[in-house]
């Protein structure tokens, strides 16, 4: 078996008021723009590696953050369409592999790449999250470093720019051979909260609202159904922010079980606030783990207030 180490960047409409996006609507958040992978071996060995710009169909125009972060220029770069970029990476891929990522939405990106085309996504479905297994083996509290983060921490030297697609698979697989990536693969399950259902891991847009009030006001994403029976639950903590712009709330079927419910509500320039949810299986100990989450995250904002009003007073 190999390991397929996956890394993508992404095109995004430049406005929702452009015409191809007023079609397309939240079918299509991000179109893949190019696909990096390195491919190793058992003993954790580079053995090949794969890289292809797709050219996009739909977002044609550069949004200028992403030209800015990933130095891609479609005038400069001869892309193929996706359906044959997916069709030559399948094959470098092979029979026998499992992909190994940085955080998930580079699976969740492609998985919505391919719905879209129409194309088939069962072989993506066997992955494992990297940016999890370095942050649980190298005891790090916070559980999405970047990739930069652990890079520094296990002073791996950084030659190439990152945000490129297959320089950020090399540098991820470099990671990888430094982790016991057999040993975290066979606890996975044990360290990840289990799934619930297909969806819990996709991002559910709730559309876009005028503040983050509004959002957390709203009906349909404050009255939270049980994933697998889908009976109205019991709140047991209410939404409260845990980030700057996530809020986490726990609450309770009689069936089923403790739920954990994330929300991301994020300002869009000119749209107002987006809102996506996430619903994971919680456990017996969920309400004692996110208070003293949110108090270690009062306690973080509480600091960095005290010191932007230092730093105010000594002008």
């Amino acid at each position: 078996m190999n390991y397929i180490v996956m890394d993508l960047e992404w095109n995004q409409p430049v406005s929702k008021n452009i015409s191809v996006y007023k079609k397309i609507g939240d079918r299509l958040k991000c179109e893949i723009i190019q696909i990096g992978a390195v491919k190793m071996n058992e003993q954790c060995e580079i053995i090949d590696e794969f890289n292809v710009f797709v050219k996009p169909k739909y977002y044609r125009k550069m949004h200028s953050k992403v030209k800015k972060l990933t130095g891609i220029d479609f005038n400069k770069v001869d892309g193929i369409c996706f359906e044959c970029a997916i069709d030559k990476f399948k094959k470098w891929c092979g029979e026998n592999f499992v992909f190994i990522i940085w955080g998930n939405d580079d699976i969740s990106v492609l998985n919505e790449n391919l719905k879209f085309m129409k194309l088939n996504t069962e072989w993506i479905n066997k992955f494992y999250n990297l940016q999890f297994l370095a942050a649980n083996e190298l005891n790090l509290k916070n559980m999405q470093n970047s990739l930069k983060t652990v890079l520094e921490i296990l002073n791996i030297n950084v030659e190439q720019n990152l945000h490129n697609a297959l320089n950020d698979a090399y540098y991820t697989a470099l990671v990888a051979s430094k982790l016991d990536l057999k040993k975290g693969i066979e606890n996975y399950k044990k360290l990840c909260t289990p799934r619930v259902s297909e969806d819990d891991y996709q991002l559910l847009n709730y559309g876009s609202f005028k503040s983050r009030a509004e959002a957390l006001q709203n009906e349909k994403i404050c009255k939270i159904k049980c994933p697998v029976c889908h009976k109205p639950t019991k709140t047991v903590l209410k939404y409260a922010k845990s980030n700057t712009e996530k809020y986490i709330s726990l609450v309770i079927c009689k069936e089923h079980g403790k739920f954990i419910v994330k929300l991301r509500i994020k300002k869009i320039e000119n749209t107002g606030y987006k809102v996506n949810r996430i619903i994971v299986k919680g456990e017996e100990n969920s309400e004692k783990e996110i208070t003293e989450k949110l108090k270690n995250y009062k306690k973080r904002t509480n600091k960095r207030h005290k010191r932007k009003k230092s730093a105010g007073g000594n002008i």
